[in-house]
């Protein structure tokens, strides 16, 4: 399944790619990180297996390929060559904490309060996405 999901990823990226560059860094992002969020809020309250599958196969890929590769440009675009090894290697650093932190922290957080975490963390992740975008859509102040 994982080998499936990386090559759709790889065959989005190759599609999407000419969006990216039409659009733009900013709303390629936020168009990308939008298409994540209803993936997994899709997710969160379906138990149709047929439905699991063409969610992870289509719309998740889809958001991945239009977020991952435009973080990528944007630390090239946005650093200095003296802070770009350091932004890097930060990026990476939180990239994989994130992940053994979730592995482990949503464990815990199930284990104490089951199910009910599910609609607490989609709700928790609408939360951080408005504050993430909207101050990125507002104009720049003078």
């Amino acid at each position: 399944m994982v080998l499936g999901l990386s090559v759709v990823v790889a065959v989005y990226g190759l599609i999407v790619g000419v969006a990216i560059d039409v659009v733009g860094i900013k709303y390629s992002l936020i168009v990308g990180i939008l298409i994540q969020m209803v993936s997994k809020f899709a997710l969160t309250f379906t138990s149709n297996v047929d439905f699991v599958y063409g969610n992870l196969y289509l719309l998740a890929p889809l958001g991945e390929a239009m977020a991952i590769p435009v973080i990528n440009t944007s630390m090239r675009r946005y650093t200095t060559i003296a802070q770009r090894a350091i932004a890097y290697g930060l990026l990476y650093s939180f990239m994989n904490i994130g992940a053994v932190g979730a592995a482990t922290g949503l464990d815990g957080i199930r284990a104490i309060w089951g199910a009910g975490f599910t609609l607490f963390g989609v709700v928790l992740s609408l939360l951080l996405l408005h504050f993430a975008l909207v101050p990125a859509l507002l104009p720049p102040s003078s």
